[in-house]
């Protein structure tokens, strides 16, 4: 998956995903993973790495400080 911030308020959160929306980012989502306090943003998902990568390299371009995290 590709992340798109953390954030400890969730409206920091829901703004960001709000804004990855706009640029394309339908699936965009906040969640709380479990034992953290903060809300992270999940741009998108994807099936392989590679094509994570290439989609954090695309939201780095556009200004959009990312990075791929796998389970």
């Amino acid at each position: 998956m590709v992340m798109a911030g953390s954030y400890l308020l969730k409206e920091n959160a829901v703004k960001m995903v709000t804004k990855l929306k706009k640029m394309g980012y339908t699936q965009a989502e906040v969640t709380v993973f479990q034992a953290s306090e903060y809300h992270s943003v999940i741009a998108a998902r994807f099936s392989t790495e590679s094509k994570a990568k290439a989609s954090a390299a695309d939201l780095k371009r556009k200004g959009v400080d990312s990075f791929v995290k796998s389970k």
